[in-house]
């Protein structure tokens, strides 16, 4: 099956039997990401050298047998609010663009606790209070079906990266807005009774 139609959980099995490396997963993402984010601009904070890091250990540890978490080796992304270590949290305000996390934020913790590669950050609007996603330090979020229009917000980047399947995992808070504007529709049954739902990709 085509990684980039798995869940996180489906993704840590292949890793864990051994079928795709953290490695060559992270590999993956990173291209796509390259590919399809200059013309959305969803991810805006990518840190390659960290997630490398974050992937060969993952790989070393597998290979030692280690006890490995249920997200074990699987790229994410999180929302620009939440505290990565040594990166911006500015929530799209001009006063925050010098600030820097001195720690990760207790979800980014647990979710690289549990295995997660943490890769980047993705965009918001002006302290996450508008159905858009642009803000002066990092640009605007366009849709991935029609540049001329709006992903949605406050979790504009992460709907748009998850669209281009940069972002299988991501931490955010979004509506149900985000996928449906992005052609992600929410799980659930049409009139006739047939299962919907899911993530198409580009």
């Amino acid at each position: 099956m085509d990684p980039w139609f798995m869940g996180a959980a489906e993704l840590a099995a292949e890793i864990r039997a051994k079928r795709i490396s953290a490695t060559e997963l992270l590999d993956g993402y990173l291209a796509r990401i390259n590919h399809f984010n200059p013309a959305l601009n969803a991810i805006i904070i990518v840190d390659e050298e960290a997630a490398r890091r974050a992937a060969t250990a993952a790989d070393e540890a597998l290979a030692a047998s280690a006890d490995t978490g249920p997200l074990h080796g699987v790229p994410m992304t999180i929302k620009e609010s939440f505290d990565l270590a040594g990166h911006p949290s500015t929530f799209g305000r001009p006063d925050r663009r010098n600030h820097a996390a001195a720690r990760d934020a207790l979800t980014v913790q647990r979710l690289k606790a549990a295995g997660a590669i943490v890769m980047g950050k993705s965009n918001v609007p002006l302290d996450l209070a508008e159905w858009q996603s642009f803000n002066e330090i990092y640009g605007v979020t366009v849709n991935p079906f029609d540049t001329t229009r709006t992903p949605g917000g406050s979790s504009g980047g992460a709907a748009a990266g998850s669209k281009m399947l940069v972002d299988v995992l991501r931490a955010n808070v979004e509506s149900l807005l985000e996928g449906f504007w992005n052609g992600m529709l929410a799980g659930g049954y049409d009139r006739a009774g047939e299962k919907r739902g899911g993530r198409g990709g580009m």
